[in-house]
């Protein structure tokens, strides 16, 4: 689903960032590690707010992140490539 491009992403857990990156398939990224070591992955972001730095802790439901079309995502469809690990 597209939605428009800037739209908040928010924090699907409770945990803290443990990583942010830049690649050529996954753009802009930010990895949040939650309970249980499970690993939150956001991708194709536009930009990472403030409350996204590494290290940081965050809450569910907090702001982390705007959505975007980085990396190989159509420019056309802005999105958040979301994965739990």
């Amino acid at each position: 689903m597209s939605v428009r491009r800037g739209t908040p992403v928010y924090s699907a857990t409770e945990g803290f960032v443990v990583r942010m990156a830049y690649g050529p398939v996954g753009g802009l990224q930010i990895f949040i590690l939650g309970a249980g070591g499970r690993r939150y992955y956001y991708a194709h972001l536009d930009s990472i707010d403030a409350t996204g730095a590494v290290g940081r802790r965050v809450t569910a439901g907090e702001p982390i992140a705007r959505n975007g079309s980085t990396g190989n995502a159509s420019r056309s469809a802005p999105h958040v490539h979301f994965e739990l690990h």
